[in-house]
């Protein structure tokens, strides 16, 4: 995905309240990146937090919508069109886990986290990030 240019008078704060005082930070062009490509949304009380850790949910979500916005079409697995059972044990399917619930199920079936907890809040470290990157890549689902 190629970066995107950022500049502070013209793209500002993006739309996002939290980031009005960080307009000069380094992961401005960043994020413009990632909304453009829709890969983040941010949050819905219109705040962005680029500097929080993320969450297992978070993760799945921001990696797997990633792989399907990069051009040259490097992702080589879909999304259910419906779930109709919970992929794990703390993924039920209810209002609270429909923004996630398509990517831990992804995860699920193409066996990323072993057990029958997907554990969504769980705080990711960077090798679990890279261990994400290896394994989907050695189960054909990203191509390089």
């Amino acid at each position: 995905i190629p970066l995107e240019p950022y500049s502070p008078q013209y793209d500002g704060d993006l739309g996002f309240r939290d980031l009005r005082t960080k307009t000069n930070e380094w992961y401005m062009p960043y994020i413009k990146t990632a909304l453009k490509y829709d890969i983040m949304t941010g949050h819905e009380d219109h705040t962005m937090r680029p500097e929080e850790t993320l969450n297992n949910a978070q993760l799945y979500l921001i990696f797997f919508k990633a792989a399907k916005s990069v051009p040259g079409n490097i992702d080589n697995f879909t999304f259910m069109r419906r779930i109709t059972r919970a992929p794990f044990r703390d993924t039920p399917l209810t209002q609270r886990t429909r923004w996630y619930i398509k990517y831990a199920e992804v995860a699920e079936r193409y066996n990323l986290v072993p057990g029958d907890y997907f554990d969504p809040g769980h705080t990711v470290t960077r090798g679990e990030v890279i261990e994400l990157i290896y394994k989907t890549h050695q189960k054909g689902m990203i191509r390089y």
